[in-house]
């Protein structure tokens, strides 16, 4: 299951709320956990854990705030500028039209994982995910695609994240 259900919006609580529904519905006895207290603590604490632990598997760098014409430039247009393995080139409405019409989330998630020839990231381990979705949009853009930066959406990237987990599990990485 995603994160939150797939709703990135959703609180704790209203989660808890839905989870304890759900086990009701099945025959056991659970109160909303936002009733006790104790309860929130102990899941409020295992969540930490959690994060903690997701954290260590997957190490990536905190966004250094680097524009998507910054990150294109040092890293996308070595292969995007040429069409190097069948890139879409930068600009190049037509090697783009479908990957566009793919969508952000989709193309973006892809191409973080890796796609075709594309390695995870482009090969660049350094940029976070912020910085990739930000040169994937001026990419697109640049192709006539009304993409935007996802750094401040956070549903847009909640949705790259749920797109990311699907192809790991469909490229059995993780």
């Amino acid at each position: 299951m995603p994160a939150r259900g797939g709703e990135p919006d959703l609180r704790l609580e209203e989660f808890g709320r839905a989870v304890a529904y759900m086990a009701r519905a099945a025959g056991a006895d659970w109160r909303d956990p936002d009733r006790e207290p104790e309860m929130m603590a102990r899941i409020r604490s295992e969540e930490r854990d959690r994060i903690a632990s997701m954290g260590e598997k997957y190490r990536e760098p905190a966004d250094s705030g680097r524009s998507g014409e910054a990150v294109y430039q040092s890293v996308c247009s070595h292969c995007h500028e040429t069409g190097v393995a069948e890139a879409p080139r930068f600009g190049d409405r037509e090697d783009w039209a479908e990957l566009i019409e793919e969508g952000q989330h989709i193309v973006t998630a892809h191409g973080w994982v890796g796609v075709r020839a594309m390695p995870a990231r482009g090969g660049h381990d350094e940029l976070s995910i912020e910085e990739f979705a930000r040169a994937v949009a001026h990419m697109a853009k640049a192709a006539g695609a009304d993409w935007q930066d996802p750094s401040g959406n956070a549903t847009l990237l909640g949705r790259i994240r749920l797109e990311e987990a699907d192809r790991r599990q469909q490229l059995a990485l993780d």
